[in-house]
This record gives C-alpha cells, sequence and structure tokens, in this order.
C-alpha cells in the first residue's frame, strides 16, 4: 500500500504562463526575496508573488527542487508558515512547500528539521478557512510520506488527533478526503501514530465516512487500511463498529469504480488479518462470495484483482471460508487466473497462495484439479524466467495437490517432474524455491514418475545440492528426503553411487552439529541408497559411513527418531562382513546395547537395535563386546516385561537372544543373570522354528535339500 499524490501547479488561468516564465528564471532569485523579506508582514504582495513563481518553477523540475533545497528555500517556506500573514499567502506558501518537497527525500528532511510538521499541525488547530485547512492537510501529506521522523514529528505534535478532529466535523468533502489522505500517510506503518489515531477516534470516523460518503469511501477504505495493518486494536474496534460489513457492502456493489473496489479490498485483508471475529463476521455478510464474484471478472484491473485474492487469502485461513469459497466457484476462478500466466506476477502469486489455502478442503482439491489446476501451476513452473517469490508459491500448491495419488500421476504427465528438475538443477535459485522444489519432487513417488525424474538428471541434481555445503541446513534435510525417495528405485540407487551420492551423504552424517533433521534424513537416504546394493554398501564402507553412524549411537542426547533412522542406516551397511567388523571396531556393539539399557526409548527405535544387534554379533568378536556390554541381562529384562512390549519387540529381542545363546560359552551369563528359564525358552524355540523350516524344505521323498549344517543358518536368514 502506497499513498500516491500528484500535486498541481499555482491554480490561476496563467498557470501554465508562470511556470514557463518561472523555469527560465533562477530559483535562488525567489529564494533570496523569501530570505530577504520574509520578516517584514508589511510586504505580502511580494511573499505571494515570490511563492507562486516557486511553484512554477519547482512543479516537476527536479533539479530546481534540488537548487531550491540547497539555496535554503525550505526553510523559508516553513518560516512564512510562521507568521501571520494573510490566508491566500499561507495557501501559497503551503502549496510552494508541497511542490518543493514532493518526491525529494532530503527536502523532506530539511522540511522536517526547520519545524515544518509541528508548523503544519498548528495550522490545521487553528480556526482557519476550508481551503488553507486543505493545502495545509496537502502538504502534510508530502511531507510525513515514506519519512518515518516526520511521521513521528507529527505524532508527538499531536497531528494525528488533529486529523482525526477534522473527519469528525461537519467539513466539505475536499477537506475531508485531504484529511484522509494525511491520516493515510502520517500512519502508514507506523505503529505509534496507528494507536494514537485509534485511541482518538480514528477508526469509528472512517467507518462512517467509508458508509455515508460515496466521495470519501475510497481514501476512508485506505486510511482504514493503513490504521489496522499493524494495529490489532484497531482491528477489533473496526469490527465492533460494523466496519467489516461496511467493506463487504462496497464489494457486494461490483459497478462501484474500481480504485474504491481496490482499496475496499485491500482494507479488509488488513481488517481480517490474524482476527477470528471479524472473519466470522465477513463470512456472514457474504464477503466470500463478493470477492470471488470480482475474481470471475477477467475485465476487472489486474491491480483489482490482486487485492480480492490478497483478502480472499485472509478470509480463506478460517475452515468455513473455505468451503463457502468453493462452493462460490472460487476454485475455478483461482485456476482460470493461474492459466493465464500473462497475469502479473503479484496476482499469480497471490492466486497460488488461495489455492494452497482452500485445497486443504477435499472438495475444493476435486474442483481444483477438474478445473485443471495441476496443470496450470506445472505451466508456471516450466517458465524459470518467473521470479522465485511466485515458483515458490507454485511448488507450496502443487505440494499440497500431489499428496493425492492421481494428482502425482497428473503432475507427472503435465511435465511437472522435468520442470521441477530442471528448477533443482538451477542452483542460482534462491534456498526457498530449491527446498519446495525437493518437498515435491518427495510427493511424486509413482513409478512413472521415478523413470521421468531419472532422465531428466534428478538424482545427480540432487546430490549436487548435497555436495556444495553454503545451501541452508533446511535445503539440505529436503534433499536428503528427496533423494531418499527417489533410491526407493533400483536404477536410481546406481545412478546416486556414481554420482558421489553415497560419499556426500557419509559428509553430511559425520558432522554431528547439524540440525537433527537433516541428520535424520541423511540416515535415512543412506538406507534406502544402500538397500540391496553392494556397491554403495563398499562406497559407503570406504567413505566412513559406518563410522559416522556409530558415532551417532553414541551421542544418547539425539532424540529417538534420530537413532532410529541411524539403526536403520546401519542395519544395511552392516549386512556386509567387512561392515560388521568396522562395527565393532568402531565400538558399535557397545552403543547399540547402551541403548537397551536406556528404559524409555520407544519401541521403534529398539526394534531397529535389535536388527542391528542380531547382524553383527555374527562376528566373533562382536559376539564376546556384545555379552561383556552386558547384553543377554537388558535383553532378558526386556523378555520379562514382555507383557508391556509391542509383539514385533518380543521377536526380535528372543532372535537376539538365541544367537547368543548358540555359543555354550554364553549359558553361564544367563545362569547369572537369573535366566535359565528364558534360556529354555529360546533354546527350545530356535529348535521348533527350525524344525519347522526342516520340515517344509523336505520333498515328498523325504530327503532334505538342504546341506548338512544348513538348518540353523537358514533359519537365520530368515528371521
Amino acid at each position: 500500500m502506497s499513498v500516491k499524490h500528484d500535486p498541481d501547479p499555482v491554480e490561476t488561468n496563467a498557470a501554465n504562463h508562470d511556470q514557463v516564465k518561472c523555469a527560465k528564471a533562477d530559483v535562488e532569485e525567489f529564494v533570496d526575496v523569501l530570505t530577504q523579506y520574509g520578516d517584514l508582514p508589511v510586504l505580502p504582495v511580494v511573499m505571494l508573488e515570490t511563492c507562486k513563481a516557486l511553484i512554477g518553477a519547482t512543479y516537476k523540475n527536479v533539479d530546481n527542487q534540488n537548487k531550491c533545497g540547497k539555496a535554503g528555500g525550505v526553510e523559508q517556506l516553513v518560516k512564512l508558515l510562521a507568521q501571520d500573514y494573510p490566508v491566500v499567502l499561507l495557501e501559497h506558501a503551503c502549496k510552494a512547500l508541497t511542490i518543493v518537497v514532493v518526491d525529494n527525500v532530503d527536502n523532506q528532511n530539511k522540511c522536517g528539521k526547520a519545524g515544518g510538521v509541528e508548523q503544519l499541525v498548528k495550522l490545521l488547530a487553528q480556526d482557519y478557512p476550508v481551503g488553507l485547512l486543505e493545502h495545509a492537510c496537502e502538504a502534510l501529506t508530502i511531507v510525513v510520506l515514506h519519512n518515518v521522523d516526520n511521521q513521528n514529528k507529527c505524532g508527538k505534535a499531536g497531528g494525528v488527533q488533529q486529523l482525526v478532529k477534522l473527519l469528525t466535523q461537519d467539513h466539505p468533502v475536499g477537506l475531508l478526503e485531504h484529511a484522509c489522505k494525511a491520516l493515510t500517510s502520517t500512519t502508514f506503518k507506523n505503529v505509534d501514530n496507528q494507536a494514537k489515531c485509534g485511541k482518538a477516534g480514528g477508526v469509528e470516523a472512517l467507518v462512517e465516512l467509508a458508509k455515508y460518503y460515496d466521495q470519501l469511501a475510497e481514501q476512508a477504505c485506505l486510511a482504514l487500511a493503513s490504521i489496522t495493518n499493524e494495529n490489532a486494536n484497531n482491528r477489533v474496534t473496526c469490527g465492533e463498529v460494523g466496519g467489516v460489513e461496511v467493506l463487504v457492502e462496497l464489494v457486494k456493489h461490483g459497478d462501484q469504480p474500481v480504485g474504491l473496489l481496490q482499496q475496499a479490498c485491500l482494507a479488509l485483508t488488513s481488517v481480517l488479518f490474524k482476527n477470528v471475529d471479524n472473519k466470522v463476521r465477513c463470512s456472514q455478510a457474504g464477503g466470500v462470495e463478493a470477492i470471488v464474484a470480482l475474481l470471475t471478472k477477467p475485465c476487472h484491473p489486474a491491480g483489482l484483482l490482486e487485492q480480492a485474492c490478497s483478502a480472499l487469502a485472509s478470509m480463506t485461513l478460517d475452515v468455513n471460508n473455505k468451503i463457502r469459497c468453493g462452493k462460490a466457484g472460487g476454485a475455478e476462478a483461482l485456476v482460470e487466473l493461474v492459466k493465464h500466466g500473462d497475469q502479473p506476477v503479484g496476482l499469480l502469486e497471490l492466486a497460488c497462495m488461495v489455492l494452497q489455502n482452500i485445497i486443504e478442503d477435499a472438495d475444493n482439491m476435486v474442483k481444483c484439479v477438474e478445473a485443471g489446476g495441476v496443470e496450470a501451476i506445472v505451466d508456471l513452473l516450466k517458465k524459470p524466467c518467473h521470479p522465485a517469490g511466485l515458483l515458490e508459491q507454485a511448488c507450496l500448491a502443487l505440494a499440497s495437490m500431489t499428496l493425492d495419488v492421481n494428482n502425482q500421476v497428473r503432475c507427472g504427465k503435465a511435465g511437472g517432474v522435468e520442470a521441477l528438475v530442471e528448477l533443482v538443477k538451477h542452483g542460482a535459485h534462491p534456498a526457498g524455491l530449491l527446498e519446495l522444489a525437493c518437498m515435491v519432487l518427495q510427493n511424486i513417488k509413482k513409478a512413472d514418475n521415478m523413470v521421468k525424474c531419472v532422465e531428466a538428471g534428478g538424482v545427480e541434481a540432487i546430490v549436487a545440492l548435497l555436495k556444495n555445503n553454503c545451501h541452508p541446513a533446511e535445503l539440505l534435510e529436503q534433499a536428503c528426503a528427496a533423494l531418499a525417495s527417489m533410491t526407493l528405485d533400483v536404477n536410481n540407487k546406481v545412478r546416486c553411487g556414481k554420482a558421489g551420492g553415497v560419499e556426500v551423504l557419509v559428509e553430511v552424517v559425520k558432522h554431528v552439529d547439524q540440525p537433527v533433521g537433516l541428520l535424520q534424513q541423511a540416515c535415512l537416504a543412506l538406507s534406502s541408497v544402500l538397500f540391496k546394493n553392494v556397491d554403495n554398501k563398499v562406497r559407503c564402507s570406504q567413505a566412513g559411513g559406518v563410522e559416522a553412524i556409530v558415532a551417532l549411537l553414541k551421542n544418547n542426547c539425539h532424540p529417538a527418531g534420530l537413532l532410529e533412522q541411524a539403526c536403520s542406516a546401519l542395519a544395511s551397511m552392516t549386512l556386509d562382513v567387512n561392515n560388521k567388523v568396522r562395527c565393532g571396531k568402531a565400538g558399535g556393539v557397545e552403543a547399540l546395547v547402551d541403548i537397551f539399557k536406556h528404559g524409555a526409548h520407544p519401541a521403534g527405535l529398539l526394534e531397529r537395535a535389535c536388527m542391528v544387534l542380531r547382524y553383527i554379533i555374527e562376528d566373533a568378536d562382536n559376539m564376546v563386546k556384545c555379552v561383556e556390554a552386558g547384553a543377554v541381562e537388558v535383553l532378558v529384562e526386556l523378555v520379562r516385561q514382555q507383557s508391556d512390549q509391542p509383539t514385533g519387540l518380543q521377536e526380535k529381542v528372543l532372535i537376539v537372544l538365541s544367537r547368543i545363546a548358540c555359543e555354550a560359552d554364553n549359558h553361564g551369563r544367563f545362569f547369572k543373570a537369573g535366566a535359565g528359564d528364558v534360556l529354555a525358552q529360546v533354546v527350545f524355540e530356535r529348535f521348533f522354528h527350525c524344525l519347522a523350516f526342516w520340515c517344509k524344505n523336505t520333498d515328498q521323498a523325504g530327503q532334505s535339500d538342504i546341506k548338512p549344517g544348513g538348518i540353523v543358518a537358514a533359519h537365520d536368514d530368515q528371521l
């Protein structure tokens, strides 16, 4: 939101002639006249003509504005306003000040330092004619516009209260309009002045103007948007005095001037922000339907449609309003906007944002998809020339859509996979956009999409992202998650290994000071990449992956979710014989047993720890370490608590204990732990399952096709 003001030159029949004549003159001469005679009230005519000349010379002339400022003209004009001159001279002094400071930050600052803001506020407090008050409001509007220091000066001088006072009095429309503009300029993004305006009754005054004055409604809406933008109390007041309903009524009249509709939508956006009660009022007044009606008219200019989308974005944070929006045809209208990719970026961005809100409702999702929403969003992503902000919102919308399996298929057929991979390949994009692209790539897991992803170079693109240590952790986390999803496919595991993905993931895990989420997703990706891929296991081992994972497991401060994923990765690694040995040497056995000693861990983590322990104790040295670390005692304790443990965990604990019990030297540990009954149980169960396995693999003639000594080994592999 911004205040635009283009002041006119002197309003006389000879204005243009004077402007040409004065443009040829030396601005410094006019300032000299003001300086010499400014303190002499006996020469008001000279001052008046000089002000007129200065207006003509500086109107839309940046060079002359600067000359006037450097010569001290701003200060002299402020000085004039402090004198007891005739009204007509004060009017022209205000006009001249307005022309000299408009769009000129240096002159604005000079005016503020010279006391110009305070002087203008004093004029507003006097019982001057309407014309002078109008020109004072106009000058104040320009002097404080986007100038925080001058805004604060106005607030401290009582300017906000004085402007509100003007709005509550029976003044002509012209003065009320200028007062609205000045109030907008003074309160724009200024929290203190917004609060002062609210306390002075500004909200109530503006709602009244918007309700009863057609000519003032647009400026009143703009001012209302300004004072409620950062002020929650003013939003509450606006709702309580009927402001929401007034704004909705303005929007319902779609034949209103575009400017009024646009400012009414802007005010609605501001008034509804983080205010549940106002959202309810808006819904009850028919606000959702009114905004959707605006969006269904493509003849409206983009600026209006943009503000309408902004208002609808605020409304549809409410669940009921999402439904109302869908029933009113909002989903289809928004998709139509997105389909017109030549619309201004801001409009497309907001349309995507509202789509994200409303497709949280299942019916709206269906309507959006049937209207071609997936394809429309994908078309946006295919244009890398679009700014990052728009592409981010498009990715967010697509992320929501592709949670549905059918939409994943539509996305793939529309070319969405290739478009997303191209975004990821473009490493110069902002991290937020790359992160969202990775997020969507995680969703589209359908087999056909995986093939397209491979052909487009998706695996290599993700690995390239991970190799860049400068990327923020949030992006790397999403990249790891995407890689985990992609490498569920066998061919992608191979491509990942060849691209250096295994080594990169190991490097991530080695930095144990990384955020937990990143470490967890890196472990998940490692599990996926290593699963049933011997070459990748070798790469992981050579890169120090086993030791890196064991280092994670040794840190008991890590949350259970991370430790669980670390165990999953280690389980994949230790199917390899060499990795079992490396795990033992790195202290993995003791780290796993310590996990069991921590009784508060969830069952899922304990199950995965059992799995890894089962694999690594196939190595004789690891078996010894396992027993010495107290595994028998802690696992027996888990068995005794079996009534409290999930069945899956019971089974895995018994499998580990049965493997330990295979070694006769370990039987003594069972008896020392007072667990002779548990020893008998696991030996019996092991014998029973082995016998069942042997019988299953015996042919009809009663001949076993398993070699001697192979029953136990086969049973172990099956388990």
